[in-house]
């Protein structure tokens, strides 16, 4: 039986399958699947979001190998860099 963490790593890599999966490349998350992905599933953050410019940008400065597309490692670091994001917001408020 998988632990906690091992459901959640078959579940972010099915969750990157199940979005890459709908056109174009099954093994890269083109700009749209993206977008589509991150409205759907991170929906408070991108209501948070004021400056949607700013989430384009975001996204461009992940795309690594620049091929306008998200593989995998890339999309890990991105779920990693707003995980941070997430855990400094949450100490911030509990210092208050």
């Amino acid at each position: 039986m998988a632990t906690a963490v091992e459901q959640g790593m078959i579940g972010l890599i099915e969750l990157f399958r199940s979005y890459a999966s709908k056109g174009g490349d099954p093994k890269k998350l083109s700009k749209k699947e993206l977008k589509d992905l991150i409205k759907s599933e991170f929906p408070t953050f991108v209501s948070e979001c004021k400056d949607l410019a700013k989430l384009d940008d975001f996204m461009s400065e992940l795309d690594l190998n620049g091929d306008g597309q998200m593989d995998f490692n890339e999309f890990m670091v991105m779920l990693s860099t707003v995980t941070m994001m997430c855990n400094e917001m949450l100490e911030g408020m509990e210092g208050n």
